[in-house]
């Protein structure tokens, strides 16, 4: 599976705590998207779908031993769904260990019921779908979790309300690494961020995801 970064444990990317996987590689190229680094399939490194559900049970044991409860996966990029037989796989080892899996793609759902096996699978294997393409038109941070008025919430299993997902505020996580580079996940409006940022550390390389 092509991947751009995993992050094995985040509370920004949807409810409670998340193992979070971005895909390398998008078909979508939005006008205004905050994750370009993510579009170029030929860059990000390819990790075998095993290694990847053994760190996933990695991870939710490491999070036990620390007393806390791995609540799911989420799937972002690029394009899930342009790895669709890898992101399916993922997603069934982690049903198999009662996370939840939440899915973003720029693609509509009605698209995707028409796509092949692969796409169904993960389709079905998804509790939280959000689709459909940014749109910098309409750019609106009212809502949690999308960054466009026009994406849109589908509930496909009775895992999540609507109620409890409107209620989840959005945030940032920002984390440095051991070569000083610096990385920003979340969602919300990053406009005052970057700026103070690049005010600050002109010369620092600075990762948005």
């Amino acid at each position: 599976m092509k991947i751009h970064r995993i992050l094995r444990e985040t509370a920004a990317e949807g409810p409670g705590l998340r193992y979070c996987v971005w895909v390398q590689g998008c078909s979508h190229h939005c006008p205004g998207c905050f994750a370009k680094d993510t579009w170029d399939s030929e860059k990000g490194r390819w990790i075998e779908i095993e290694d990847i559900k053994e760190d996933l049970r990695r991870a939710i044991q490491s999070a036990a031993e620390k007393r806390k409860d791995l609540e799911g996966l989420t799937l972002l990029g690029g394009e899930p769904f342009d790895q669709a037989q890898e992101a399916a796989q993922l997603a069934k080892e982690a049903k198999k260990h009662g996370l939840s899996v939440l899915t973003f793609t720029g693609y509509r759902l009605e698209e995707l019921r028409k796509k092949g096996p692969a796409e169904r699978k993960l389709l079905k294997r998804t509790d939280l779908l959000i689709d459909g393409p940014f749109e910098e038109e309409k750019k609106s941070f009212d809502r949690p979790l999308v960054g466009s008025s026009n994406q849109r919430f589908h509930f496909l299993t009775d895992r999540y309300k609507k109620e409890d997902i409107m209620s989840w505020k959005n945030s940032f996580e920002i984390r440095i690494d051991q070569d000083g580079r610096i990385w920003i996940n979340g969602m919300g409006d990053l406009a005052g961020l970057r700026d103070y940022e690049k005010r600050r550390h002109s010369s620092n390389e600075i990762s948005w995801d």
